[in-house]
């Protein structure tokens, strides 16, 4: 289960609405309160779909890694200014190989608001996956959540490692007959 600690709220952005960024936050195990290196904070700003009623599509995304103290900063610079771009609350994903993501479940919309990102920022905290099958399922929640914002495949090269590094594991984790099962 990840936890999200709050801090201060800020209003949801309307069409032609002033930047409220930065987005920060800080990512950390939920065991141990440790700082989490490398977890991937991928933020979306959605707009509804021009031609299908009621279904969201990704206008901007910016996504970062988080640092050695387990800290990210997203500057959404103009785009919430952009009314091509924005038109709803921006969302956001945060996930770290080998841990359940935030949000933990898979939702629609996918992901979070952010807002309680923008300004002071929060905490996030990520629990670890307790076996080789919570591993697998945290990294299908992930891959939801990127398909959902129609992101499957999006990202920068860091990005792309870290998918590429659990796509590994899942393979070595599965095996030829499912999860646990001794080659």
């Amino acid at each position: 289960m990840s936890l999200l600690v709050l801090g201060p709220l800020v209003a949801a952005p309307g069409a032609g609405a002033a930047d409220q960024g930065p987005y920060r936050g800080r990512v950390v195990d939920a065991v141990t309160g440790q700082p989490l290196a490398d977890a991937v904070a991928i933020l979306v700003w959605e707009h509804e779909h021009p031609e299908i009623p009621g279904q969201r599509q990704a206008g901007a995304v910016r996504s970062v890694l988080t640092d050695v103290r387990g800290e990210f900063t997203i500057d959404g610079g103009g785009v919430e200014r952009d009314p091509r771009e924005v038109r709803l609350e921006p969302r956001i994903v945060v996930w770290k190989p080998g841990y359940t993501p935030y949000p933990p479940e898979r939702r629609r919309p996918p992901g979070a608001p952010a807002t309680p990102f923008a300004g002071a920022g929060g905490v996030v905290r990520l629990a670890p996956a307790r076996d080789a099958t919570a591993r697998v399922e945290s990294f299908n929640t992930f891959v939801d959540a990127m398909s959902g914002f129609g992101l499957l495949g999006y990202g920068p090269p860091e990005l792309q490692r870290l998918v590429s590094e659990e796509l590994r594991y899942v393979e070595r984790a599965l095996g030829p007959g499912g999860p646990g099962e001794r080659r």
